[in-house]
């Protein structure tokens, strides 16, 4: 009997520093156990701990750095229910949200808020080659995603003092606000702008992962010729300095040959 209570002593004393050692994990041991999970993503100055920690640079697999983040790990990931709180912070662009882990492949984000410069959407084909300046303000209220597919979607965006360069010279827009609602994957998106800016916009989009079409009307609320210039090299001008543009794919495309 005496043997079998060391036994038991001795196994409890494991399961016990094996527990404390899970709940005070240093959170530089475990960055360290997933390098081959982060798909190239590297962690620098790492501290505090699994379920409460920070790192002071982070990298993408090209280099690119994406600044420091903060999270917390509910310990309830353990029995496998994974919500996690994230906050990114970089000059220019801060980001901060909840992730629950629904499946493998379903996540739902929630009281997400990102502000960033305009310009970290340089590289956008249609921002064609030039710069944007002002401000984004993002929030999603929720989202959930399947893959990389929103299949719920309730967000609101603003793009204030908005501006592009266009050879050489500002273009001045105004403020946008944008306003996301998705159910079953489609996704219908509603754009419009303050009503005093120097560019009227209307818009709506309705996307899945099958099929998109969209229809946009802007108008300049002013004579500026560089804002006209600026229009004319999305399409033709109506008379007023209007310009209508619309385009559908995938699927949209081929219910609207359909229905000609």
């Amino acid at each position: 009997m005496k043997i079998l209570r060391i036994m038991v002593m001795g196994v409890a004393a494991l399961v016990l520093a094996l527990a404390l050692l899970v709940w005070f994990m240093p959170a530089r041991w475990a960055v360290a156990a997933l390098g081959p999970r982060l798909h190239g993503m590297r962690l620098e100055q790492v501290d505090g701990l699994v379920w409460h920690g920070r790192a002071g640079r982070v990298l993408s697999a090209d280099g690119m750095d994406i600044g420091q983040v903060q999270w917390t790990l509910s310990r309830r990931a353990l029995l496998g229910d994974v919500r996690l709180q994230l906050a990114l912070q970089k000059p220019g662009v801060t980001f901060d949200g909840t992730l629950h882990r629904l499946s493998a492949s379903v996540v739902d984000w929630s009281h997400v808020r990102l502000q960033a410069d305009a310009a970290l959407f340089d590289g956008l084909p249609w921002v064609r080659g030039n710069s944007l300046h002002g401000r984004l303000n993002v929030h999603i209220v929720d989202a959930r995603v399947q893959g990389i597919w929103p299949m719920q979607l309730d967000a609101d965006a603003q793009w204030q003092n908005a501006s592009v360069d266009e050879n050489g010279r500002r273009v001045m827009l105004g403020n946008f606000h944008l306003h996301a609602q998705g159910n079953g994957g489609v996704i219908q998106l509603e754009l419009g702008d303050a009503g005093t800016g120097p560019l009227q916009a209307t818009g709506h989009a309705s996307l899945s992962p099958l099929s998109w079409r969209y229809m946009l009307a802007l108008k300049p609320r002013t004579n500026d010729p560089v804002l006209r210039q600026w229009l004319a090299g999305f399409g033709k001008l109506a008379p007023d300095g209007s310009l209508q543009l619309h385009g559908s794919g995938g699927l949209a495309r081929l219910t609207s040959r359909m229905e000609q």
